[in-house]
């Protein structure tokens, strides 16, 4: 098309991602196609489609294998933060304060899907009682954002920030059986953020589309496990890199700056903030679902994955924010 953007011509395969309908609503391109950019080889884009490199011999992680391969992703994802944040230093507009992931969502996703009676007119009648039962008219789902953001606010000093991933689940994790080698792809929701959103988000990517939470979710000592691998692989990348991961000096400077050795209550106090994300990931995620079950055309059970995480948020709320109250 005559709109494409000229960039260096591939010599290989490459694949061609064709956008969503109305994924703009959410997904901010121009972000998605920096931050690209910086971990895969891009070579053109328009308004509908991006053109980046194939990845030879490379395959996508499949659930059950996370757990498994939690020091090669905690040493990956602390990677990416370094590397990100580093980046976004020189490029302050995609390090803005106003742009935290977390706090987009809970402030505009949430008046898209919380009128219930206005979701109602863009979804099949049969689906009325089904969005009904999430419960979420009125102020309900206000309240619950307005929940998770006071907490969110009060340990803000204890929160670091850098530029996250968003979605690291199972199948944006490539791997290379024969050299090791590990890659992440799919930069759609990557933005500045809270670390402990992108481990929490992805511990609930453990039990993948099956979300099978009792079987595959990570016990308390797994995930003190993936915390103390990421603290301590970030801080030696952090070191190597000379980077100061606070953008500006209105962020929380985040743990990676410091060249201690990551002690047990680092992990203890980390790790309860990362259970208090896996809550905020999945009421966003729901929240995202509901979204999409009035945009998409892709054929997916959309309004069943927003009961499933936001029935898995409630099943978990008292658990995951008695540490923090």
């Amino acid at each position: 098309e005559p709109d494409f953007e000229a960039l260096p011509v591939p010599k290989a395969a490459v694949v061609v991602r064709v956008y969503g309908k109305d994924t703009d609503k959410i997904i901010s391109r121009n972000e998605e196609l920096f931050w690209q950019s910086q971990f895969l080889h891009t070579f053109a884009k328009n308004s509908e489609m991006l053109v980046y490199e194939f990845l030879h011999g490379y395959r996508p992680l499949d659930f059950p294998e996370l757990q498994p391969r939690y020091v090669d992703v905690a040493s990956k994802l602390a990677e990416l933060h370094v590397k990100a944040t580093s980046t976004a230093i020189f490029h302050s507009a995609f390090g803005s304060p106003a742009s935290n992931h977390s706090t987009m969502m809970l402030t505009k996703w949430c008046p898209m899907v919380s009128d219930i009676e206005k979701v109602k007119k863009n979804l099949k009648p049969e689906k009325h009682a089904k969005v009904e039962s999430l419960g979420w008219g009125g102020e309900g789902l206000e309240e619950e954002c307005g929940f998770l953001l006071s907490i969110i606010n009060h340990h803000a000093p204890k929160l670091p920030t850098a530029v996250c991933h968003n979605d690291l689940l199972a199948g944006n994790i490539m791997v290379n059986d024969a050299t090791k080698d590990m890659r992440l792809i799919d930069f759609e929701y990557t933005r500045l953020n809270y670390v402990y959103f992108d481990l929490a988000n992805h511990f609930n990517e453990y039990p993948g589309l099956d979300c099978d939470y009792d079987k595959y979710f990570p016990d308390r000592e797994h995930c003190e496990r993936f915390v103390r691998e990421y603290l301590t692989q970030g801080r030696k990348l952090a070191a190597l890199t000379a980077v100061t991961t606070s953008l500006n000096d209105e962020l929380t400077q985040t743990l990676l700056s410091s060249i201690a050795k990551v002690s047990d209550k680092e992990v203890q106090e980390a790790t309860d903030l990362v259970m208090f994300f896996t809550l905020v990931s999945n009421i966003t995620w729901a929240m995202w679902s509901l979204i999409q079950e009035q945009i998409s055309e892709i054929d997916f059970g959309y309004l069943d994955y927003a009961l499933v995480r936001y029935n898995r948020y409630l099943a978990t709320k008292e658990q995951f924010t008695r540490n923090l109250l």
